[in-house]
């Protein structure tokens, strides 16, 4: 292994996909080993679990309102793409 730093690569890799900079993240993962890129993608779920608690603490939703939010998203998403299967 390389020895990444997780958060920094965290980091880069949202602000590559904020910006839609699909070559940048080709760029940051491509030296990964697959430990490393397993890693990397566990530590990008814990971020969009505390972005999505965060938001919610600051709607004044508590956690399980938090996850029923997730839950609900997830579900619009899948009916959405039974509607337009082109994605």
């Amino acid at each position: 292994m390389h020895g990444i730093d997780l958060d920094r690569t965290a980091d880069a890799a949202i602000a590559c996909a904020l910006r839609e900079d699909v070559d940048g993240l080709v760029t940051l993962i491509r030296p990964l080993d697959a430990a490393e890129l397993r890693r990397l993608v566990g530590r990008l779920a814990v971020r969009a679990a505390e972005g999505l608690e965060g938001w919610a603490a600051d709607a004044g939703a508590d956690h399980e309102q938090a996850v029923s939010m997730w839950q609900d998203a997830i579900l619009r998403l899948e009916r959405a793409r039974e509607h337009d299967p082109g994605d």
